[in-house]
C-alpha cells in the first residue's frame, strides 16, 4: 500500500504536476468518447427522420 493519503504538506506540491497532467488525459479520454457517442446518436436520428422504412440493424454492424 502506497499510503498517498498520508502526505506532508511539501510532498503534495512535489505529485501535483503529475496528478493535473493523469487527471488532464483523463478528462480528455472522456470527452472524445463522449463526442463520439453523441456523433453516432446524432447519425442515427438523422438517419431515421430520412429513412420511411425504418433502420436495419444489419446496415450498420462495423
Amino acid at each position: 500500500m502506497k499510503k498517498q493519503h498520508l502526505m506532508d504538506v511539501t510532498e503534495i506540491f512535489r505529485v501535483l504536476n503529475g496528478e493535473k497532467k493523469y487527471r488532464i488525459i483523463k478528462l480528455a479520454l472522456y470527452i472524445s468518447i463522449f463526442l463520439v457517442v453523441f456523433y453516432r446518436l446524432v447519425k442515427v436520428a438523422v438517419l431515421l427522420m430520412m429513412d420511411e422504412e425504418g433502420l436495419d440493424f444489419r446496415d450498420g454492424l462495423l
